[in-house]
């Protein structure tokens, strides 16, 4: 036996001894987490149980080794958006909105694939750096929870846009077992490279939207019309006679 901190394994069955205490692992759309003594879903190659509560995916480790300066609570927030956003019932893996995970729906072609994904991106991380800029100006420090989550959305694309099974905008067809089979298969393992190229992708994003020199022009335009505007100094002035013999400065 194996004691993991929360529940004891059984290495030779692959199963733990007691159910999974978190109750927090099964998902209606995945039929493999409804089994409460596996480990990792039955596919350990792609998840991890480190503690004995819950599986966790790879997305979350890519979080997790990005953003070791964020709290657990905010890295908590990528991860809930994360999970949300790949679920069939709740997430973007409907064939409208493959875009999302940097894939593309029947019917679509790869630069329309290509163009929804960078506009749902760039809204997101937009989105998210309004948010937090709202959030600073309101006299708060720190990160808006609100923004992060914006951006979480915006993140998970771009980590799915890492993966060799997502690259070059492949079809997605989530009612096709055997096409599902496959891509599943494809995420099974990932390499270190693969792994620091998603590192370095989400550390790149995270900057672009939450990093100051990226809103200088947002600082400067985007509030214009709500700022107060300085009066102009008049340091020269101009005077001259008009036919009736007054005098007009200017």
């Amino acid at each position: 036996m194996d004691f993991f901190g929360a529940r004891y394994i059984s290495a030779a069955q692959g199963r733990f001894t007691s159910p999974d205490p978190s109750r927090l692992s099964a998902f209606i759309d995945n039929p493999q987490t409804w089994n409460m003594y596996s480990y990792t879903y039955n596919n350990p190659l792609r998840f991890v149980d480190k503690n004995g509560m819950w599986p966790t995916n790879i997305h979350n480790q890519i979080i997790d080794a990005a953003f070791p300066n964020l709290s657990s609570a905010q890295r908590q927030i990528l991860k809930d958006v994360s999970a949300h956003q790949d679920s069939i019932l709740s997430g973007g893996q409907s064939g409208p909105l493959s875009y999302e995970h940097a894939m593309r729906g029947p019917g679509q072609s790869v630069a329309e694939a290509q163009e929804d994904f960078n506009d749902f991106v760039s809204m997101n991380e937009d989105q998210a750096m309004k948010t937090q800029i709202s959030f600073w100006l309101s006299g708060k420090t720190g990160y808006s929870d609100k923004a992060l989550a914006e951006f979480a959305a915006a993140l998970h694309a771009i980590e799915d846009s890492t993966s060799p099974a997502h690259a070059g905008f492949q079809l997605w067809e989530w009612y096709n077992p055997k096409l599902v089979w496959q891509h599943h298969w494809a995420e099974n393992t990932i390499t270190p490279q693969q792994f620091q190229n998603s590192v370095r992708a989400a550390q790149d994003a995270f900057k672009n939207t939450f990093t100051l020199p990226s809103w200088q022009s947002f600082l400067t335009f985007g509030f214009q019309d709500t700022q107060p505007q300085p009066k102009p100094k008049v340091d020269t002035k101009i005077c001259y006679k008009l036919d009736d013999g007054t005098t007009v400065c200017q």
